[in-house]
């Protein structure tokens, strides 16, 4: 998280984005009502959320924290958005990199929370099928 934040710094970003729901709810839970983190896809999961505060994150630099492959997401085509690589992160437990994270600075594009159903920025990951019993 020291070097999220030393980003926010540096670059000016107000807000931050992410692309998985664990990179998503542990900078939430991290930076609480300081500043506002957005899962910029599967939006549909986020319906009926309170404002991250919008006035915070429209027009303003953000910092997209992406674990790898997620980074070369095909979404990102459907945007305006401007990604500057920052640096590369290794999350290590017990001297093993478990996951590598790329920071870049996000500029030229504000995230729609509320996408259509059919935009590739609403549906979530199907996690499992439907279950049903042998016989």
């Amino acid at each position: 998280m020291e070097r999220v934040e030393a980003q926010l710094q540096k670059t000016g970003a107000t807000w931050v984005a992410a692309t998985d729901y664990r990179s998503y709810a542990v900078l939430r839970w991290h930076f609480g009502d300081r500043v506002p983190v957005i899962q910029v896809n599967e939006r549909g999961r986020y319906q009926g959320f309170a404002d991250p505060r919008m006035d915070r994150v429209a027009g303003h630099i953000g910092l997209y924290v992406a674990r790898e492959p997620e980074d070369r997401l095909l979404l990102w085509t459907f945007t305006t958005a401007k990604r500057e690589p920052l640096e590369r992160v290794d999350r290590v437990w017990r001297g093993v990199v478990m996951d590598s994270y790329l920071l870049e600075k996000l500029t030229g594009w504000t995230p729609e929370l509320s996408p259509p159903k059919d935009s590739p920025f609403f549906g979530w990951r199907v996690l499992a099928g439907e279950v049903r019993a042998a016989g």
